[in-house]
């Protein structure tokens, strides 16, 4: 799990460093609660998108350890600041 304080190295898709990231917050929270604030902050597009696309990935990756998608499972939401470069 992610802490408040933590800090991660971004990549690229080639695995090339970009950025360094700082946790601000973590919340543990059942997705059908995920603020549309939350969603929205992720900058693709809006709700109705968010929950799409994002119900479809659960549901492929969870496929792979035999569980099925549901609309209360816990997910995790962490905001964070980048602090390289400025």
């Amino acid at each position: 799990m992610p802490k408040v304080g933590e800090h991660y190295i971004v990549v690229n898709g080639k695995e090339n460093p970009v950025a360094v990231i700082e946790i601000e917050s973590v919340q543990i929270v059942p997705m059908n609660e995920v603020t549309e604030e939350f969603a929205l902050a992720e900058g693709e597009g809006d709700y109705q998108f968010w929950w799409d696309a994002h119900r479809k990935f659960f549901t492929e990756l969870l496929k792979e350890y035999d569980i099925a998608f549901t609309p209360n499972m816990l997910v995790v939401c962490e905001r964070f600041k980048k602090v390289y470069p400025k």
